[in-house]
């Protein structure tokens, strides 16, 4: 190896020890999470007869996998005599990502359908419309979820809630400092380029 070259190899050779020594810290701990939601009540509709029970759970930012968002609950007052049928038409909800005080995610959505004792084709679905940071420091994972697709609810027959879970899939972000060592390695490597063609 010729002195001139030892340089960029030497700059190639540390960025890429430095960006193994970056994947082995990226090994985290699982992080615990939980999640909560709130569902608008149409006009003259009735409480609660939709609803989401959170979910708390805990997940691996360094690795991708799914991640456990809770579910929807259609209430069987639903089909309960005297309960009147109501109409959702672009009903906002809100689902809320968190881990501790200042980590987290906003999931937005809309519902529509029509439910009730005397409806005649009740069905329900769920939109999701929007993910984006919510807390001052974002999630350590990215949130993905099928945007602008109704999701079916499913409905009660009578005899008890209906319940829909939720699951998003989750992915890695890239940390800083790893985007920072493949820069230096490619930084090593086009300088060795460099110098090979000056000395041709």
């Amino acid at each position: 190896m010729t002195p001139r070259y030892r340089p960029a190899l030497w700059a190639l050779a540390l960025g890429l020890a430095a960006a193994a020594a970056s994947a082995r810290d990226a090994q985290a701990d699982p992080i615990a999470y939980g999640t909560l939601g709130t569902v608008t009540t149409p006009v003259g509709g009735v409480p609660n007869l939709v609803y989401f029970n959170g979910n708390n759970g805990t997940f691996d930012p360094a690795k991708p996998g799914s991640i456990d968002l809770g579910s929807f609950v259609v209430s069987s007052l639903s089909k309960q005599p005297g309960t009147p049928d109501v109409t959702f038409n672009q009903n906002p909800f809100q689902l809320i990502v968190y881990s501790g005080s200042q980590q987290s995610e906003r999931i937005d959505g809309v519902l529509n359908g029509t439910i009730g004792a005397t409806a005649t084709s009740p069905s329900l679905s769920a939109t999701f419309t929007g993910v984006s940071q919510f807390g001052s420091v974002p999630m350590p994972f990215n949130l993905n979820l099928p945007l602008n697709t109704p999701l079916s609810l499913s409905l009660s027959d009578g005899t008890g809630p209906a319940v829909t879970m939720l699951t998003g899939a989750a992915s890695p972000v890239p940390e800083p400092a790893s985007v920072a060592v493949f820069a230096v390695a490619l930084g090593g490597l086009g300088l060795w380029g460099r110098r090979r063609l000056a000395a041709r």
